[in-house]
């Protein structure tokens, strides 16, 4: 079991999935008080700005286009079940 966990791990690392959980957590709630469609323009432009502020020019972390995309993945898991 150890060992399906650390390959999981080398698959998709933990970074990512936070970057996920944490984006779909936000999208949830933006969806709440805006339509899904601004919800979804609002949190493309929160992680670009993330990725290129925080963690570009502050450098607060590490700037990664993976990071962008797993920030942003949730909008598309929502339009893929939706429809």
């Amino acid at each position: 079991m150890k060992q399906i966990f650390l390959f999981l791990n080398k698959l998709i690392p933990n970074d990512k999935l936070l970057h996920f959980f944490w984006s779909s957590i936000l999208f949830v709630i933006l969806s709440n008080f805006l339509t899904v469609f601004d919800a979804s323009l609002l949190l493309i432009l929160i992680a670009i700005i993330k990725e290129v502020v925080w963690d570009g020019l502050l450098e607060k972390g590490n700037a990664s286009f993976m990071d962008f995309i797993f920030g942003i993945m949730p909008i598309f898991i929502y339009y893929i079940l939706r429809f």
